[in-house]
């Protein structure tokens, strides 16, 4: 029997206000790359902001409402690891040079342009990505540069929640490898709240349902922007992203999966996000004292909480004390 061959195309979102253009986009590069068609910047921006991941994004400039300057530069914060190329028809400098340092655009090409010289400047975009993405350690660190972006108090937590997580494997018999792995790809835990709009992510007060319910699509976009990693820490990332929220009795999010179908990295990451989310002063309620946290999370078990995991967390409760300095 025959096996096909898979072949994987380079995605690639092409944004223009002209559907004529899209279309023809769509027609002349359907052998060459999977093709994503917008027909605004906040089309384009409701794609992103859903986790969907290009390789390239291709965007005019000139478009009504939203143009391409700020589109790229929003571009730039929700898919930090897509590189962008800008079309546009003008040649004032002023406007190029904007483009460059708003959108940090790898090339621009001036409209209208051959298509041959268009799929030579994607497939141009798309080695550099690769190059310049280097190790998975350097990936993850875009990521989060991205996130810390949105949000300055992230990369505290994010790595608190990593040192915690690695401290609570280790205790459940974790090797130092395994134990490492966690450590890098904790942090990625709450990616998808690159999604998020600043108006929820960044809102002073405590969140109505209705914002809580958007706020909770963030473990559904980081398992999106993860999908379709290869490497160990990747594919523990992903896992971590998806399903942190997932609760042993059944009524976490986004699945509501129960007790063991739930990843151990993620039933351990679970705990570390709590315990780090109450021991610390937030804009919208003071930190709770070790002993609160510790109390809430013993009367989680079973129900919020994995059991062997808060086992090992009562374990370690001394060692957690000397890492926070809670009062």
């Amino acid at each position: 029997m025959n096996k096909k061959t898979l072949i994987c195309f380079p995605k690639v979102l092409f944004v223009d206000d002209e559907l004529s253009v899209l279309e023809t986009f769509k027609s002349i590069f359907r052998n060459q790359f999977e093709v994503t068609i917008a027909q605004s910047a906040m089309e384009a921006l409701g794609l992103l902001r859903m986790g969907l991941r290009y390789d390239v994004i291709v965007s005019d400039i000139m478009m009504p409402g939203m143009d391409g300057v700020e589109f790229l530069s929003n571009a730039k914060i929700l898919a930090p690891l897509s590189t962008r190329i800008a079309l546009t028809g003008h040649t004032d400098m002023d406007k190029l040079a904007d483009v460059v340092n708003r959108g940090h655009v790898y090339k621009f090409l001036m409209k209208p342009c051959r298509a041959d010289r268009l799929a030579a400047a994607i497939l141009e975009a798309v080695n550099y990505a690769a190059h310049s993405r280097g190790t998975d350690a350097d990936f993850s660190r875009n990521l989060l540069a991205a996130l810390n972006f949105r949000n300055l108090e992230t990369s505290m937590h994010v790595e608190r929640v990593g040192r915690v997580s690695a401290l609570l494997a280790q205790t459940l018999g974790w090797n130092e490898d395994g134990s490492t792995l966690l450590r890098m790809a904790a942090p990625l835990h709450d990616i998808g709240k690159i999604g998020i709009p600043d108006a929820v992510l960044l809102k002073p007060e405590q969140l109505s349902d209705e914002e809580y319910a958007i706020m909770k699509e963030h473990s559904r976009i980081g398992g999106e922007m993860l999908r379709n990693s290869s490497t160990p820490l990747l594919i523990m990332a992903r896992e971590i992203a998806l399903y942190h929220h997932e609760r042993p009795d059944g009524t976490g999010y986004p699945h509501g999966i129960l007790g063991e179908k739930i990843p151990l990295s993620a039933r351990i990451v679970s705990v570390a996000d709590v315990y780090d989310a109450i021991v610390t002063q937030r804009v919208y309620r003071n930190a709770m004292s070790h002993a609160e946290a510790s109390a809430l999370i013993k009367n989680g078990r079973d129900t919020a909480f994995d059991s062997m995991v808060v086992d090992a967390f009562i374990s370690v409760m001394e060692n957690l004390k000397t890492i926070y300095n809670p009062n």
